[in-house]
């Protein structure tokens, strides 16, 4: 079969243009370095055909799906590449691939190396922001992605980027299932690549070794991503001749814990596979007890990943049953690795350390299998030139001797051509001669080994004087307490910065700050650069490519002591008795949901009805219970880690959700009514709507509403919306009126739905205090105010960057936030119903009547049964869909039954509740009577329950157009699990 049987045509058809690369290394040195022999001078692909021709049964890749082998992989490459050819694909093209790490993202890097093309993989989670910067920029002329990752429809984001893409001709996606709908937007699906017919041996390109085969992405400390290029010869000579000493006498079978798409995975397909014939053991994700379980199922040899993820294996309970026998080499990088993180990996993984320095801008260095622990943690090694010639320099460009601190430059020929489209980043990280500026500073010792001491840019500068993130974390690391730990500077209005040390912990106990800084002391440090803040988490931000987050970490360092006072010079008094509640948070969601029940239960239960006035003395009650949760530990748990969040998977939030839905006043104490709007904005806005409001809206100091319903419009039915926005001279005048819009009476901001174009929706932040904003009126719901406003939007004019998303693209970004806010909301109805329930239990067991407890009645039993199964059900139906959802899952069904489900039951058990009390429910003695009210809306909030019924039968009813049932079975229900013995 040919892929032009299948696809469909693309809408954009630019004409082609392939790139062109600058490389920056004389030409003399790469036929220097070519004539003694340290490049192969032979492309990739070949290589790759050569190991699977002489080996074909070998195993090739392990993955989630199971393993595969040298031979089914050369097909399965050979397949994409003719599939890829039929999409325009030759010689000198690029071809994006944002895949999870599996055989798959392999396959695409070899299918793309064998048509002569150069690859981009890039790690699926980047933001709409890097996504573009990187098409744009690569000048890729073909995607392929999932179809949808997290709750993210990867394709819609695409899609609305393309205009400003044009070399994009094709998006080939990932699908799950393979059955869905056709999408106009979606060339061709991966498994259309697969099943073309494959492409001949001898009908592949001459491919020069020279040219370009594969773009790093490298985030550094610029704004944007970076993109380096390499050639067949820097990859596979460079970084796959370090590789090569590590391997020892026996082929390599190398677990890559982080994505392929990083820098440190970039050796993976062209150096481990076709280079040394070697195996790859790959999951989609990484997760700690994941990888535990790999070492018993794939038995990898080399574990290569960042010290983070090492920490993260060794604190998970399943490692003490676990044989790690096979793993002869722990290759650790991205990071510096402290000694006590060292020690214990040694001791818990086995293998040897290897200490790795390298980074996409091109530079490597590393210690040996021979070398004692105390080099691997205090050295990364003596440079090898055959790799990458390393030199230290002052400030003024000199060498520096043995000893003397400079910045790191590189050279060798692992060294790439150049950064990609970037020439303001060649002007000032490249330098004459071929060398590199790493950023990186360090030092060479007396054997030669080089010694980092952190990074140019990372130099926190307190008083005038420099301080180190990195020797200060070296010096914290030995603590027994500690498992983790990074530095980072706060800003301060006498010193400039103060330093503040983020640690993770072993156990339940946190050290102190005063344990810190007396432990430095102890050690050497100097005064001047003791730490003056101490942040104690669960875990750290981590970044697409498993390593610490330092710009997250900063900022959630700066929200944690903006409002700490401070008195001279020393030890900030009142930071460690501020911070220690947040050593509260404990290893397992289980834990932190029983930690926000309690804290719902004894903090916000008792002043429920005076937070219900919603009077001034109701205002300064909830913003005590606000701060009061901040130092908790408990504030904005669902936003993203680098937002300040948890970084919880859905179905997990979920149980944190549904603890803060047991009061009506939990959304805005933990600061969940953010979340949905914080996600939009993270995900669609543009880089000045971000900066303006996003760290605002994470903190509660803006509160957004959500404007879509119109008076007099079905607000399921998007197509009768009246209210507009028109162009106008950098931005857009919108004019409609919209009601039913939560906390719009004291929103700072409103997200509003509007009319663009002829037939097209686009989504706006409009600030309530713009002129022509008006609102018109409170709106009562069942007879009292439950935040519900009418508003008018009269000619308000927003500036072009507060459009969220691309114009005409509303729809798609309103859709996520929908179904994500159905989700969520869902379970905190039935953390409202799990509280009726409990008033209800409670008073059975407690009223008397008729000589007896009021729950010795027998009809009273089928309350308490009914409640019960009614909440088992809808509970089990929302997190299914947070399952799927989180999976990438199509969830339209899922949603919406969780949604029907859940508003139902609400209802059911507060009706229930309510009988149970008689006439003391029908008050406001109880909290009964404003539960009836919320809950009763829910059956029409978020879409009517006949709209979601309608919607999902309709659904159901078409999967019988090609199916005689409907299969209930599906992956959430682990159907693959073996059965014991």
């Amino acid at each position: 079969m040919t892929l032009s049987d299948t696809t469909r045509k693309s809408a954009v058809e630019p004409s082609r243009a392939v790139p062109t690369y600058t490389d920056l290394i004389p030409a003399e040195l790469r036929r220097e370095w070519s004539e003694r022999g340290l490049y192969a001078d032979v492309p990739a692909f070949d290589l790759f055909r050569a190991q699977a021709l002489a080996d074909p049964a070998r195993v090739a890749v392990l993955d989630d799906a199971g393993s595969v082998t040298y031979g089914e992989l050369l097909e399965s490459c050979l397949c994409i590449a003719a599939g890829l050819r039929e999409l325009g694909v030759g010689v000198g093209d690029v071809v994006a691939a944002q895949l999870p790490n599996s055989r798959r993202a392999v396959a695409v890097d070899l299918a793309t190396a064998a048509l002569g093309a150069a690859v981009l993989p890039f790690p699926a989670g980047r933001g709409d922001r890097d996504v573009r910067t990187l098409l744009r920029r690569s000048r890729a002329s073909v995607l392929v992605t999932p179809e949808h990752y997290q709750d993210h429809d990867l394709v819609a984001v695409v899609e609305r980027l393309r205009p400003e893409l044009p070399a994009l001709r094709h998006v080939v996606a990932d699908r799950v299932p393979e059955a869905t709908r056709p999408r106009p937007e979606i060339t061709a699906t991966f498994a259309e690549l697969l099943s073309t017919d494959p492409v001949p041996l001898d009908n592949l390109p001459e491919v020069d070794p020279n040219a370009v085969v594969r773009l790093l992405v490298s985030s550094g400390t610029e704004s944007e991503p970076k993109l380096v290029a390499y050639s067949h010869n820097a990859l596979i000579g460079g970084r796959g001749r370090f590789l090569s000493r590590l391997q020892g006498d026996r082929p390599m079978r190398a677990m890559y814990l982080m994505p392929l798409g990083s820098s440190f995975g970039s050796g993976a397909s062209f150096c481990v596979l076709a280079l040394l014939g070697g195996s790859l053991v790959l999951r989609t994700r990484f997760d700690p007890g994941t990888a535990l379980a790999a070492l018993y199922t794939d038995r990898p040899t080399h574990l290569l990943g960042v010290p983070t993820m090492f920490q993260q294996m060794l604190a998970h309970p399943d490692l003490a049953r676990t044989d790690t026998s096979s793993v002869r080499q722990l290759i650790t990088g991205g990071a510096l690795i402290d000694e006590a993180t060292a020690r214990r990996a040694t001791e818990g993984l086995g293998g040897r350390l290897i200490s790795l320095y390298g980074s996409a801008d091109g530079v490597n260095c590393h210690t040996t299998e021979d070398d004692p622990l105390s080099v691997t943690v205090g050295t990364v090694g003596r440079p090898d030139p055959d790799v990458c010639a390393i030199r230290i320099v002052g400030e003024d460009g000199a060498p520096l001797g043995t000893g003397a601190i400079g910045r790191v430059h590189a050279r060798g020929p692992m060294s790439p051509l150049c950064y990609v489209d970037a020439p303001e980043l060649n002007d000032r990280y490249r330098l004459p001669g071929g060398w590199v500026d790493t950023g990186d500073l360090g030092y060479l010792d007396e054997d030669g080994r080089l010694r980092l001491t952190g990074r140019a840019k990372d130099i926190i500068i307190r008083g005038g004087g420099n301080i180190s993130p990195a020797e200060v974390e070296d010096a914290i690391s030995g603590h027994p307490g500690v498992l983790g730990v990074a530095c980072v500077g706060v800003p301060d209005p006498t010193l400039g910065q103060r330093l503040c040390a983020c640690v993770t912990v072993l156990g339940d106990r946190a050290p102190s700050l005063t344990e810190l800084t007396t432990r430095l002391v102890a050690r050497g440090l100097e005064r001047r650069k003791l730490p003056e803040y101490l942040l104690v988490l669960p875990a750290f931000p981590i970044g697409v490519a498993g390593k610490i987050d330092k710009r997250a970490l900063a900022a959630r360092a700066r929200e944690q002591f903006a409002g700490l006072v401070r008195e001279g010079n020393g030890v900030v008094p009142g930071c460690e008795a501020d911070l220690r509640p947040v050593a509260a948070r404990r290893g397992t969601v289980g834990e932190l949901a029983a930690a926000v029940r309690a804290y719902v239960d004894e903090q916000i239960l008792p002043v429920e009805r005076d937070l219900a006035t919603g009077d001034a003395v109701a205002g300064r009650l909830l913003a005590e219970l606000r701060s009061q949760a901040r130092r908790a530990g408990l504030w904005g748990l669902g936003h993203a880690t680098e937002l300040g969040g948890a970084g919880l998977a859905l179905p997990d939030y979920l149980l944190l959700a549904e603890q803060e839905g047991r009061t009506l006043s939990g959304p805005a104490v933990f600061g969940t009514e953010t979340v949905l709007d914080v996600r939009m904005v993270h995900a669609h806005g543009r880089p000045a709507l971000q900066e303006h409001y996003l760290d605002r809206m994470c903190r509660g100091e803006l509160l957004p509403s959500f404007g879509m319903t119109e008076p007099g419009r079905a607000g399921s039915v998007p197509e009768g919306l009246a209210t507009r926005a028109e162009r106008v001279p950098d931005g857009w005048r919108i004019t409609g009126r919209k009601w039913f819009i939560s906390n719009a009476g004291i929103a700072d901001l409103t997200v509003v739905v509007a009319r663009t174009g002829d037939d097209g929706f686009s989504v706006f932040l409009v600030p309530t205090s713009a002129p022509g904003y008006r609102r018109v009126r409170p709106l009562t719901v069942l007879g009292g105010h439950s935040g519900q406003w009418e508003i008018e939007l009269d000619g308000v004019v927003v500036d072009d960057d507060h459009l969220v998303g691309v114009e005409g693209g509303g729809l798609q970004v309103i859709q996520e936030r929908l179904t994500l806010g159905r989700t969520l909301r869902a379970m905190h109805w039935i953390g409202l119903a799990q509280r009726a329930f409990d008033l209800m239990c409670a008073r059975l067991r407690e009223r008397e009547v008729h000589g007896g407890p009021l729950g010795g009645k027998q009809l009273m039993h089928e309350h308490v049964f009914a409640a019960y199964t009614g909440i088992s059900a809808a509970r089990s139906l929302v997190r299914r869909a947070a399952a799927r959802l989180d999976a990438g899952q199509p969830a339209r069904v899922e949603v919406a039954a969780a949604k029907v489900a859940a508003s139902r039951i609400a209802v059911d058990v507060i009706d229930r509740a309510v009988q149970v009390h008689g006439a003391e429910g029908l008050s406001d003695e109880t909290p009964l009577a404003a539960m009836v009210r919320a809950a009763r809306a829910t059956r029409i909030y978020d879409g009517a329950d006949e709209v979601h019924t309608t919607t999902a039968a309709t659904w159901l009813l078409r999967g019988f157009d090609d199916s005689p049932r409907h299969d209930f079975v599906d992956e959430f229900d682990n159907p693959g699990r073996r059965l014991a013995g």
